[in-house]
């Protein structure tokens, strides 16, 4: 099997690689490979963490649409919609993000954002999608 990693996620979550020069999700092409055939008509690829990027052979199961939707709710995030603290992804309490908008909101001069982002160890970009209300809605 040739897959070339495509190096990057799209904005829904999912890894994607080129496998013989089609771009494909990488949970399809793993779950195909490590199982040895093809997803059955009707099922797609539950993540069970609900990290649609954790593509671990062990993360990866078949399931039916409604099996999703069951497994999203019983996780919290229907729909991928797990916000705030609550996203697997999270790197901030819901009360740092508050204090950021605050500090921001009180300091309205973009040069402390660079060392606000770094006091919280995160990346300039993320901290301004914070201020946005982008993430952490």
């Amino acid at each position: 099997m040739v897959l070339t990693r495509l190096g990057h996620v799209k904005s829904v979550g999912y890894e994607y690689f080129s496998h013989y020069g089609v771009e494909q999700v990488a949970h399809r092409i793993i779950w195909e490979a490590v199982n040895g055939r093809q997803i059955p008509e009707g099922l797609t690829i539950n993540h069970w963490d609900g990290v649609k990027d954790n593509n671990r052979p062990d993360n990866l199961d078949l399931a039916t649409d409604s099996e999703q939707i069951i497994h999203s709710w019983w996780l919290g995030s229907y729909e991928g919609k797990r916000l705030g603290e609550n996203s697997p992804r999270a790197k901030l309490t819901n009360a740092q993000v508050a204090e950021i908008r605050e500090f921001v909101r009180t300091h309205p001069y973009h040069g402390v954002r660079a060392d606000l982002a770094r006091k919280y160890g995160i990346t300039p970009s993320s901290l301004n999608k914070i201020v946005r209300g982008e993430t952490y809605k």
